[in-house]
């Protein structure tokens, strides 16, 4: 099947392959040398680089093995781990944001890892049937609410997982709170392609592929609703039509004190708890049309070849999934872990970690399923869009209909990959 990635990627894959082929690297260690591992980490909060560090130093007092971290931006790893690369001097591990075709000729086969443990859903990276990226931990889609405003409004919102509302009831809720304070908007919802596609399944329930993955439903007419209600959403009355066109940051929104709610995801509790000050917020499930949903993120560690650590390499690897490796430092991180039945104590944050926990485990298999299928998917027009999203923003800003906006995507999907589009 043809694979259809961001522009960025395939220029990169080019020129690591015509430069690097199987090329054996040299390490920026001594090759060879066990006793130190270098781990490039994407980590651009204070939260998650605590986490790091505190791996780091725990395994080097368990193991006796130094951990050497890296840490960047998730916007300039991509960079240096290319440069690494072509200079045959990777690291012996990274903790990327999203797994790139870059690596998959470099990466580590870690599928003896991943069948240790009873890893969730959608926490692993599969390519020619080798397990090469595994979550450190996960985060998912998730709700908030501005608790001050809908206090102040006298209206419920859900408070457990018998009491989670519909897509309807949602915003004639949200809007009733609107109605009744100073609040500019009944919701914020982050540009992202897994918020889009929680709300799509939550709505209908209904898969983006056929069962045996040949088949992209995704824009039938079986997902017209779901796109229409989704599209609605973006009148510059109940949302804000400049987050999904023009970048503005939800969040920040939400943090102004005068948005009613926020559909984002639990990568951004441990900020809110440490800047929110003016009012105060809880953490909420997420509403549901056919189904309860969750769409999960969280970056992946991948191991590389040819350093002359590859044994310790896995063994380090393996240790992150020990139940109180992954205890810890879920608790540090902010993320929900990415092996099920581990306790986490997550202080003041416990609570709303209770709703995403919940979240995850009451979401089926099938969107993290999908999820792994649509990685395929990618336009190559820029690094945030893919088919299905890119153009539900053309129909959001007027430029098509929903269904017009549905037939392109058949279109894309028909030219451009070996799918069979189901209309």
């Amino acid at each position: 099947m043809k694979k259809i990635v961001q522009m960025a990627m395939v220029l990169t894959t080019i020129g690591l392959l015509g430069a690097c082929g199987n090329a054996k690297a040299s390490n920026n260690n001594e090759k060879g040398s066990s006793n130190q591992l270098t781990f490039m980490v994407s980590a651009d909060t204070n939260a998650k680089k605590k986490a790091f560090e505190w791996m780091a130093e725990e395994y080097e007092k368990q193991s006796g093995t130094k951990i050497k971290l890296e840490i960047l931006s998730g916007s300039d790893i991509e960079t240096k781990l290319k440069s690494a690369l072509l200079s045959n001097k990777q690291p012996d591990l990274a903790r990327v944001s999203s797994v790139s075709t870059n690596y998959t000729g470099y990466a580590l086969d870690l599928t003896d890892i991943y069948n240790k443990y009873d890893f969730y859903n959608g926490t692993k990276y599969t390519y020619d049937d080798a397990i090469i990226g595994i979550s450190a931990g996960v985060s998912v889609t998730g709700f908030y609410v501005n608790k001050t405003l809908w206090d102040e409004a006298g209206v419920s919102y859900p408070k457990t997982p018998e009491e989670v509302w519909t897509w309807q009831e949602f915003t004639e809720k949200a809007n009733e709170v609107v109605e009744k304070t100073d609040a500019d908007y009944a919701m914020a919802m982050k540009s992202s392609e897994n918020n889009v596609k929680c709300l799509a399944y939550s709505y209908n329930g209904k898969s983006r592929f056929s069962e045996d993955g040949k088949t992209a439903n995704f824009a039938s007419a079986d997902f017209q609703d779901a796109y229409q209600f989704f599209v609605d959403l973006n009148d510059d009355k109940f949302m804000p039509k400049s987050v999904m066109l023009s970048g503005e940051d939800p969040a920040s929104l939400f943090k102004t004190g005068r948005v009613a709610s926020l559909f984002s995801g639990s990568g951004q509790l441990i900020d809110f708890e440490q800047t929110i000050e003016n009012f105060e917020y809880a953490a909420v499930y997420t509403p549901k049309g056919e189904t309860r949903a969750t769409m999960q993120g969280g970056d992946y560690v991948v191991g590389f070849k040819n350093t002359g650590n590859e044994t310790e390499t896995k063994k380090f690897i393996d240790w992150m999934y020990h139940n109180e490796v992954q205890s810890e430092f879920c608790s540090l991180y902010g993320s929900l872990p990415a092996i099920e039945g581990v306790s986490v104590d997550y202080g003041k944050l416990a609570d709303h970690m209770k709703v995403f926990q919940n979240e995850l485990d009451e979401t089926s298999p099938m969107p993290a399923q999908d999820l792994s299928l649509f990685q395929d998917l990618t336009e190559p027009r820029d690094s945030d869009a893919d088919i299905e999203f890119d153009n539900l923003k053309r129909a959001i800003n007027g430029d098509v209909t929903v269904e017009e906006a549905r037939e392109q995507m058949q279109s894309e999907l028909a030219s451009t990959t070996d799918y069979k589009v189901e209309k």
